[in-house]
């Protein structure tokens, strides 16, 4: 069934473009739990004949070695989970077959991939949802409902910090998150997510201003072990920090509206707290275990699979766009310009395809 032929699918048939097991597995038990209709797995391609074999045995599909077997294959929709720096030619290569995507984050490592990710869906206009998660994590969830609440007030300022561990030594067995070229650095391979979150609660910034801070001794030397930016909005700011020498794995923020501030943690203890009238009490807190286990309609990998899949089978537009993870790209892209120019540093509009 042609995707142009119907608005509604009772069945998607998908292509696994990557078969990386864990995340590939997070996907597929997130497609079960989100029941939304019925996806049936016809076609697995890796570059590893050994994850392609093992793909198939677990989820079924036509074992494909190369990729044109695979792109000649019958599916409606690839899920690309590749590592980040083969992102742009293999959504051009699925667009160009006729196919739609769902494209793993980071969209793109450079401006060739950019611009190649730009040619592809202005000549191929395919569907594409890309996997941003930040606004399925449970606090980041209702930190936004909060602030779109109409009691509110409007928006001041946010303060958003991503705390990530890292040793700074570069591990015995070396893979594609340790080189630049193939990752983009901790910045562009997870800070897309955050850069997405930024949008949602400002809207679209204007400028950024960014201070960054690696010691001598850090590995990989291109990545910065400490990055602080400031981002301008028509209305109101938002600062950005990311730290890697934090020894813990943790999110946190604030939102200052004109009637309430909402904090948010994500953590092993997750908690959304909102302050209205009293200096050091919270009049409302939302709290969340997330090393327990967490139900369908918390998990952010099964609401994140329902959002795509409900769009996809009802012919709606996609939540996260393509134009969506390119515009992550330029923020990361206009904070390292900044920090190593000095100056505040324009963020083009978002694309729109």
């Amino acid at each position: 069934m042609n995707r142009k032929d119907c608005t509604v699918k009772t069945c998607i048939r998908v292509g696994l473009y990557g078969c990386n097991l864990y995340r590939t597995k997070q996907l597929m038990d997130a497609v079960r739990d989100a029941n939304v209709c019925e996806v049936r797995i016809t076609a697995c391609f890796d570059l590893d004949p050994g994850r392609v074999d093992q793909a198939s045995s677990i989820y079924g599909g036509s074992k494909c070695y190369d990729l044109p077997a695979f792109l000649q294959a019958e599916f409606d929709v690839a899920i690309i989970c590749l590592p980040p720096h083969l992102h742009a030619d293999a959504f051009a290569a699925c667009a160009a077959a006729g196919k739609d995507v769902y494209l793993e984050k980071p969209v793109c490592v450079n401006e060739k991939g950019k611009e190649t990710l730009i040619r592809a869906m202005k000549e191929y206009h395919p569907r594409c949802y890309v996997g941003i998660s930040s606004p399925y994590f449970m606090p980041h969830r209702k930190a936004l409902e909060l602030r779109r609440r109409a009691d509110a007030g409007a928006l001041i300022a946010l303060h958003h910090h991503r705390f990530h561990p890292s040793s700074g030594i570069m591990p015995e067995q070396l893979n594609w998150r340790h080189r630049e070229e193939q990752s983009g650095g901790e910045l562009n391979q997870h800070c897309s997510h955050d850069m997405h979150y930024i949008r949602l609660v400002c809207g679209e910034p204007e400028s950024v201003m960014a201070m960054s801070y690696t010691s001598p001794d850090y590995q990989p030397a291109f990545e910065e072990e400490d990055v602080t930016a400031c981002f301008r909005f028509p209305r109101g700011m938002a600062t950005f920090s990311l730290s890697q020498r934090s020894h813990r794995a943790h999110l946190s923020g604030q939102i200052h509206l004109r009637d309430m501030a909402i904090t948010y943690d994500w953590a092993p203890h997750s908690r959304v707290c909102v302050y209205r009238n009293r200096a050091r009490a919270p009049e409302e807190v939302f709290e969340w275990d997330v090393d327990g286990v967490v139900p369908p309609n918390e998990n952010k990998d099964v609401l994140q699979m329902r959002d795509f899949l409900d769009a996809y089978c009802n012919d709606r537009p996609m939540p996260i766009t393509l134009s969506d993870g390119i515009q992550a790209y330029e923020m990361t892209k206009a904070i390292r310009t900044s920090y190593r120019t000095r100056l505040e540093v324009p963020i083009p509009a978002p694309m729109v395809f």
